[in-house]
């Protein structure tokens, strides 16, 4: 028995016999007193001992009471208790990760699970733990396990909730892929300390994946086996995951004050470090966590000042030795510290630097820079320096080598020589690179890789110059010319070829001389190439088929020979490599390959199992031998002339090199050509159709791949004797009756994806000569090779029979009785019950004729004749099965008494039911009365909430009197009934209607009703009523009137107006001063402020606006005014006018409080034009040249505006150099003496600044080389407040193109950014020849934009030299200025036009 702590007891005061630390293993005595007396027959407090049994068993507990008084009687002053332990374990578990929160994603950790067995015994049981992994995590390891008591233990990792399903590493976890690590041991663990028993540690590693918090939680339990504490069985640890943030930094010294790269440096000039940065995140740095930049400057460097912070804290200058610079937090963004520096002592200078932060950074590679500046002193002699550095090459850079070398094969060397500065070479200076060529080697050629530099060189004679011998190269720097110049961090290249004659290697030593070079330690070069003997391979590639269709196979043949001087030998010394990247071309999944039975090892990776191929030979060659191996693939894609290419070479570890690589490359084409199964499916809407019954086709066209099939064409031959009802298809087909020929229905698509289908539904009809059965046949083709042709067609036949009609007549008349010398008027009706279409329906109408006389007939469809001795033949044509036709006939009614009108109908097909084919109607003809009815609507107009009052007057016009005449008014959704007043009878309301009963309205009287409503929705309300009686009424016409009345409702009016300060007003006041004008065609709502609209209205031309409030909204509704700002304008404030509530600018609205009926005013918004920053440029052009790119910033309102340009080259090894001039004259040109771009510049409502950046291309730069210069503008708004900062952006992307080209480039610029209808806009187009040919023959075309007129075009004069003639035409909408002459290299000019905008 464990004592687990001191015993406690009201009143009781406990101590044991173990002391006062705990838990304690029996036996110990506990003792507990109290003091005090105890009245007779009353019990103590009771005393709570805490135990926890450690072993099974029956235990006895045995306690006795005392007391310092005399006892009587002691037999009952001692209990025993025995208790009855069973087997038992209480288990916990702890867990925990290698590293605290917060975590960096994709960094790898560990999470540690610990089981531990606090007391008891697990013999016979099994101890469990599950852990369910938390989502987002990507596991790398399987579990490690490391007991820490005796036993064993098994883990894995298995899918919920069964856990029978392994899950193999590495996995990531997530809803959808849900793991749980499971572990077990059936070991028997026993614990009877008083301190816990650690069982194991099991670990593993995990990456978590995304941003957020990851919580695991792991329980152990027991199987088989009860754990009585069940609360400390589950451990759980969370950790909150940040965004890993990859940090990067780059270290460069320059010139002081420039962009432009410097290594080498007179003693005490001073240059700049430029610590260029970068956040690459994913995940920002967030605030409060520091960045560190550690800076080690070698000795004799240090720095003075610091230009540019960038938001760095540094030490105050001079600093020396290493120091750091910190930032709070860093947005994926990048940037430029910018440290001042100067030398104290001559040398080679490396300055190390490192960017750091407590995040997780998942690339630490790029964390670390260096840099290499010399340091010379002149020792007071004057003159130019240069350091003129040397360097040579044989394979590291594509085009030069090999290394190694066959014997007797060609090795090319790429000599480079650098200006590291300080200066730029002057002219006259005299560069000189001398080669020493070993005696095993001989020149076969040297050649100046730019030919305008005018080397002079050593020349080499016809089969070359055999060494030992010097190649001696020199030139003469002329600074004025650009391909004659040497500056700094420019470089010359010249190529030498040299042949290896004789033994393992040929070393090339190279020299630069150059007068005032401080720096000869990198004066020379020196290039070690090894020389192998000679076994030249050659491969030959065959393919089985010139062509093939898209998912057929075909295959390759190779075949290698050695038509060397010397065997291959076996072995990784003479393994010969085979490559064939069948990715691009023809881009092939590989099926099978015999390189195995051949000798040759083959792999293949990447998506379709053929991305590269490539296989390794070890097996020798003898010289003449040869090898070959198949290689069956099948084409992914479909082109003509896919030419593939494979090449062979040696692998590094061969003893023999290749001394001909011109037959190392065998390439073979293919034409691989599309195939489509198309099928097509046709079903019948019913297997049997009566003649004259619709019946439907549905065509369904498939196609079942490879390939996507082009104009796919289905073509349906329809039966003799039908007619087409309707033509339908799915898919944007369209669809041609009698095409390609007549009885023939052409569908046609432009194209099916592999797996796509479409449908066509006719209907059509069979006719009276149709034979049965009808068959229809469907076919379809397309523009794509069909390798499945049996399933193009299909057909279906349908049974015809006999057509059957049901026609049915009805007639009513519409008024009976009808009043005398009224209209009597029959409404006929025919209907087709079917199931066929009945034609030439006809019918006869027998006129009455003794009271009533015929007036007019009107048929709905066909024509009736004027009737014969009283009867009338209508002519209906044709009547589709289920509709119906109609016939009006109207006839005067002149003599008192009752009339029979009989009409009967027939048809061409057989009618089932002729019981229905005829029907008379009887008319009664009798004295009636005229009512005529009038209505009156006041007040008009009336404000909602208010009573309108509506008189309804009815007036007997005889000559008989009027019996239940009732007044029908159906009140407008926005008046609400309220009550009536009648001059007789009476009135209900129900739904909107109010029926008005008069009863009798007796001949020369009136009748009156007034109705009170309710106006209640804003607007116009008309409302009409109409009079009806018993009595027939021979004049029906004056029976109707229609009363409107205009409601008002409360209203909003306001402004929208410019809040640019023009005139004398204030800019971004929020307020309408000064020649402030108003903003036409601005929305604005009226709403609840959340998601209810109420009203929306549009400015007027003067910026007015007028909002109608609903009548329903009753006073204290809590309404918003909304502005929405139009395209290209922003908010600067407003004013809440008369509402008395309050505008918010964040929200461009004001928010006040109702009161039904008020009209409010002043409700106003102010806004201004936004700025604009035009246009981005995209030029190409050739190296050592410079380009220039126009933009323009325009002004909406009044504020600063500042200027920059930050830029990124391809590659970053490259010194571009940009700078940022103002267009003051905003030509588009740079002009001398404009200067550059610097400080703030104060604008006004519509001002331009017009800007010009001007980049430098390097010398070096080499063909697809790009810099992208991102031009930025920063604008504050004037007087808003808070403080509003609106930053634009360009970008000009430069590229390096091929040399020698024609390169014509155009940039547009327009004279305003905004214009009003009826304004004249002016388009400047410049033109400018960025390659390095002349230009000739040029035409510049544009067009009139869409909603202008009046085109006026002009060319901008003087021309450019040589450019003789500038000619505009304009044949709207095109314009085309053609110029004659040419236009030098770098020259520009410009063309301009303008238009006029329509109103």
């Amino acid at each position: 028995m464990r004592l687990v702590s001191l015993p406690s007891g009201t009143g009781w005061t406990c101590s044991s016999s173990g002391g006062s630390s705990f838990p304690q293993n029996g036996p110990v005595n506990v003792t507990c007193t109290r003091t005090g007396a105890l009245a007779v027959n009353t019990n103590t407090n009771t005393i709570t001992v805490p135990v926890l049994s450690t072993s099974t068993g029956t235990l006895v507990n045995q306690a006795t009471v005392s007391s310092t008084m005399a006892d009587n009687n002691t037999s009952n002053n001692t209990i025993t208790q025995p208790t009855t332990i069973n087997q038992a374990a209480d288990l916990t578990i702890s867990k925990s990760n290698s590293a605290n929160s917060p975590l960096g994603a994709g960094q790898t950790y560990t999470y540690t699970v610990q089981p531990r067995l606090v007391v008891g015994d697990t013999t016979g049981a099994t101890v469990r733990i599950t852990d369910p992994l938390p989502n987002t995590i990507t596991v790398t390891t399987n579990p490690t396990i490391v007991p820490l008591a005796s036993g064993t233990w098994s883990c894995g990792y298995f899918v919920p909730p069964a856990l029978t399903t392994p899950v193999a590493v590495p996995f990531t976890v997530s809803v959808a892929n849900p793991v749980t690590l499971v572990c077990t041991s059936t070991s028997p663990f026993t614990n009877t300390l008083t301190t816990t028993l650690n069982l194991a540690n099991i670990t593993f590693n995990y990456q978590p994946q995304s941003a957020g918090n990851i919580t695991n939680a792991a329980t152990v339990g027991l199987v088989g086996l009860t754990d009585p504490v069940s609360g400390n069985n589950t451990s759980s640890i969370t950790r909150t995951v940040n965004a890993s943030s990859d940090l990067q930094i780059t270290k460069a010294s320059t010139f002081a004050g420039s962009t432009t790269n410097v290594d080498t440096l007179l003693l005490g000039t001073s240059f700049d470090y430029r610590l260029s940065f970068w956040n690459l995140g994913p995940g920002a740095i967030p605030t409060g966590t520091t960045v560190t930049i550690t800076e080690q400057l070698p000795a004799g460097i240090q720095i003075d000042s610091i230009p540019t912070p960038a938001g760095w804290t540094c030490p105050t200058p001079p600093i020396t030795g290493t120091f750091t610079c910190t930032r709070n937090g860093l947005a994926v963004s990048s940037g430029v510290l910018v440290l001042r520096a100067s030398s104290t002592s001559t040398g080679t200078k490396t300055n190390v630097v490192d960017i750091a932060s407590p995040l997780s950074d998942p690339n630490m590679v790029n964390n670390h820079s260096e840099d290499v500046i010399d340091i010379f002193s002149t020792g007071g002699g004057p003159g130019v320096y240069q350091d003129a550095s040397i360097t040579k090459i044989d394979s590291s850079v594509a085009g030069y080598g090999p290394d190694p070398v066959a014997m007797t094969g060609n090795v090319t060397y790429r000599l480079r020589i650098l200006n590291r500065g300080p200066s730029h070479a002057p002219t006259g200076r005299v560069i000189t690179i001398n080669d020493y060529i070993p005696s095993n080697a001989t020149v076969m050629s040297v050649t100046p890789v730019n030919a305008s530099e005018l080397w002079t060189c050593t020349p080499i004679p016809p089969g070359g110059l055999a060494g030992p011998t010097t190649i001696t190269c020199t030139r003469t720097v002329n600074d004025s010319n650009t391909n004659l110049r040497f500056r700094v961090n420019e470089t010359d290249d010249i190529n030498i070829v040299l042949r290896a004659d004789s033994g393992s290697s040929v070393t090339n030593n190279a020299t630069v001389i150059i007068a005032n070079d401080p720096v000869s330690s990198n004066d020379s070069a020196s290039e070690t190439t090894t020389v192998l003997t000679d076994a030249n391979l050659a491969i030959t590639k065959t393919v089985s088929t010139p062509s093939v269709y898209f998912g057929d196979t075909y295959t390759y043949t190779f075949t290698i020979t050695n038509n060397g001087s010397n065997p291959v030998p076996a072995g990784a010394t003479g393994e010969i490599q085979l490559i064939d990247d069948m990715r691009p071309n023809p881009d092939a999944t590989h099926i099978s390959n015999t390189g195995a039975a051949n000798g040759w090892t083959c792999t293949t990776s990447g998506t379709g199992g053929a991305d590269p191929f490539v296989c390794t030979y070890q097996n020798g060659l003898a010289v003449g031998a040869s090898t070959s191996f198949n290689v069956t693939v099948t084409p992914r894609t479909v082109g003509l002339a896919r030419n593939n290419t494979a090449t062979i070479n040696f692998q590094p570890t061969a003893t023999v090199a290749d001394p001909d690589l011109s037959d190392n490359s065998s390439t073979v084409p293919i034409d691989v050509l599309p195939s489509a199964d198309l099928q097509v499916s046709k079903v019948a809407s019913r297997a049997s159709v009566a003649i004259g019954q619709d019946l439907s086709y549905t065509i369904t066209t498939r196609n079942n791949g490879p390939n996507t099939a082009t104009n796919v064409v289905m073509v349906d031959t329809l039966p003799a004797n039908v007619d087409v009802r309707s033509v339908s298809a799915t898919g944007g087909g369209i669809c041609v009756q009698n095409t390609p020929s007549a009885g023939q229905i052409q569908c046609t698509w432009a194209s099916f994806n592999n797996g796509a289908s479409q449908a066509v539904t006719i209907v059509i009809r069979p006719t009276s000569t149709a034979a049965s059965p009808i068959v229809n046949t469907a076919t379809v083709s397309s523009d794509i090779t069909d390798r499945v042709p049996a399933n193009n067609t299909s057909s279906v036949s349908v049974t015809l029979t006999p057509a059957s009609i049901d026609l049915l007549v009805n007639k009513v008349d519409v008024q009976d009785p009808v009043a005398q010398f009224g209209t009597a008027t029959y409404l006929v009706t025919v209907s087709n019950q079917g199931p066929s279409v009945a034609t030439n329906v006809v019918v006869t109408e027998n006129l009455p004729f003794t009271y009533l006389t015929y007036q007019n007939a009107t048929p709905s469809q066909g024509s009736c004749g004027a009737p014969v001795a009283n009867v009338m033949t209508c002519n209906l044509g044709n009547l589709e099965a289920g509709s119906s036709a109609t016939i009006t006939i109207d006839m005067s009614a002149p003599v008192i008494g009752t009339d029979t009108n009989s009409v009967s109908v027939i048809a061409t097909e057989n009618d089932s039911n002729l019981a229905n084919n005829s029907v008379s109607e009887n008319t009664t003809v009798q004295l009636g009365a005229d009512l005529a009815f009038s209505k009156l609507a006041t007040p008009d107009p009336v404000i909602a909430g208010n009573a309108v009052f509506y008189y309804l007057k009815v007036t007997n016009n005889g000559p008989v009197n009027a019996s239940n005449t009732v007044i029908t008014d159906t009140l407008p959704t926005g008046v609400v009934f309220d009550s009536y007043t009648a001059s007789q009878g009476t009135c209900s309301h129900s739904a909107g209607v109010v029926t008005c009963n008069l009863g009798l309205v007796p001949y020369a009287r009136t009748a009156q009703v007034t109705l009170v409503a309710i106006a209640t929705v804003g607007g116009i309300q008309s409302n009409s009523a109409t009079v009806t009686a018993s009595t027939p009424d021979p004049n029906t016409s004056d029976n109707t009137d229609t009363a409107d009345v205009t409601v008002l409702d409360g209203i909003v009016r306001g402004r929208v107006f410019a809040d640019n300060g023009l005139g004398t007003g204030t800019p971004n006041d929020g307020l309408q001063n000064g020649s402030e004008v108003g903003i036409a065609n601005v929305l604005v709502r009226l709403t609840n402020c959340a998601g209810t609209e109420y009203a929306v209205t549009q400015t007027n031309g003067t910026g007015d606006y007028q909002l109608i409030v609903p009548a329903a909204l009753a006073t204290g509704a809590t309404l918003c005014v909304v502005e929405q700002n139009l395209s290209g304008y922003r908010n600067t404030g407003g004013s809440a006018g008369t509402t008395g509530g309050s505008y918010n600018i964040s929200l461009d609205r004001t928010q006040f409080s109702y009161t039904d009926g008020v009209t409010y005013t002043g409700v106003n918004f102010a806004d201004v034009a936004r700025t604009a920053l035009y246009t981005d440029g995209n030029q190409q052009t050739q190296p050592n040249t410079t380009v220039t790119y126009a933009h323009q910033f325009f002004a909406g309102t009044d504020g600063v505006v500042s200027f920059s340009i930050s830029s990124a080259a391809s590659p970053n090894t490259l010194l571009w150099s940009e700078v940022l001039y103002r267009d003051t004259d905003c030509d588009a040109l740079l002009d001398a003496g404009e200067p550059l771009v610097s400080g703030n510049y104060t604008v006004a409502a519509n001002d331009t600044i017009c800007l010009i950046v001007k980049q430098f291309v390097p010398a070096n730069a080499t063909q697809g080389a790009f810099n992208v210069v991102t031009v930025s503008s920063s604008f504050i708004y004037d007087v808003l407040t808070p403080t509003v900062t609106e930053v634009l952006t360009r970008t000009d992307t430069t590229t390096v193109g091929v040399g020698g080209t024609n390169t014509l480039f155009l940039h547009k610029a327009v004279d305003k950014a905004t214009a009003l209808p009826g304004e004249t806009i002016t388009y400047t187009i410049t033109y400018s020849n960025n390659g390095t040919d002349n230009l000739s023959n040029i035409v510049i075309n544009d067009s009139v934009p869409a909603f202008t007129h009046s085109p006026v075009a002009s060319c901008v004069m003087p021309l450019p030299a040589n450019l003789t003639l500038c000619v505009p035409n304009i044949s709207a909408p095109q314009i085309q200025w053609n110029m004659t002459g040419t236009l030098a290299p770098s020259q520009q000019g410009q063309v301009r036009f303008s238009v006029t905008l329509d109103n």
